[in-house]
């Protein structure tokens, strides 16, 4: 992304469908990902209800609604809205027919799933009694979900459900366009769905001009760019001390192991050569040596008996 910007003129397509995947995975109401994530975080407030010790986690996932509006914004600014910021980017040429098409799809899905939900392929958490598929007609089912989902009559749900969206489709969002993004290059110039997106950009960005440098520059920027050193203290648990614990099992593999199978190779070959030294060739030599077996054998029985 950093080395983006400004393509909102010069992949159309692309754009149009970050735009609507952004939209729909910050929750913006009536699009794909409005109706899993609110029905998310109605599911956790509801057990949060029942079960105050969920109380955490539950505000831990509305706070991530605002997190995910912030950052999916970030991408899409940073990437299609301002001025490119190399020359790569700037000669950027169309999407290919390759990539149209599954974006044309995922788009188009995203922008329907209001009549998907009108369908029953969603199910609003509180509402235990509706079925999947049940026997009602599109119309009907959409107006059922808009209800759920916009006037729910338990006014619990009812306020979770506009936190999150507030959080998610404008806190989120608006600090993104606070701080990244702007208009486009002189000459550029956007299709008519998106102006208005960028537009609201530049105004933001030109109203509040938030300057970041110095957060930009502090330890917990530094942190969170290298990834909470997660990498380096990572490299000290596993590599710095599994490569000593190996280093002292191939020592003692070396020292121990090894050593023992040397000495026992020693000894054998010291054993062999004295056994060989015994051999000299001569029948009458092997017939003593049988011949004081047999008498060693028979006085050890013989003294056992």
């Amino acid at each position: 992304m950093e080395n983006m910007g400004g393509l909102a003129s010069k992949m159309p397509i692309t754009a149009t469908a970050m735009l609507v995947g952004s939209a729909s995975i910050m929750g913006l109401p009536l699009i794909g990902g409005f109706w899993s994530k609110e029905g998310i975080i109605a599911n956790a407030w509801r057990v949060a209800q029942d079960d105050p010790r969920f109380l955490l986690p539950a505000m831990c996932v509305l706070i991530g609604a605002g997190m995910t509006g912030f950052y999916m914004s970030r991408m899409w600014l940073k990437t299609f809205a301002g001025k490119p910021n190399n020359e790569v980017a700037a000669h950027v040429g169309p999407t290919n027919n390759w990539i149209k098409t599954p974006l044309f799809i995922l788009t188009f899905v995203s922008l329907s799933s209001v009549f998907l939900a009108g369908m029953g392929f969603t199910h609003w958490a509180p509402d235990e009694n509706y079925a999947f598929m049940q026997e009602k007609s599109l119309v009907d089912g959409i107006i059922y979900e808009m209800q759920h989902a916009f006037a729910n009559s338990d006014a619990y749900f009812f306020i979770i459900t506009y936190i999150a969206i507030a959080m998610g489709a404008v806190a989120g969002p608006g600090l993104a366009m606070a701080l990244y993004g702007g208009k486009l290059e002189d000459g550029e110039s956007a299709k008519p769905w998106m102006t208005p997106v960028i537009s609201l950009n530049a105004w933001v960005m030109n109203r509040f001009n938030f300057d970041n440098s110095a957060f930009a520059e502090s330890t917990l920027a530094v942190a969170l760019q290298n990834r909470l050193y997660i990498d380096h203290y990572y490299d000290m648990a596993m590599i710095k001390i599994v490569a000593g614990l190996s280093n002292k099992a191939a020592q003692a593999d070396s020292d121990v192991i090894d050593g023992t199978i040397k000495t026992i190779e020693t000894g054998s070959q010291s054993l062999s050569t004295v056994v060989r030294s015994l051999t000299t060739g001569s029948a009458r030599d092997y017939i003593l040596m049988v011949a004081v077996g047999m008498l060693a054998i028979f006085m050890l029985v013989w003294g056992v008996a």
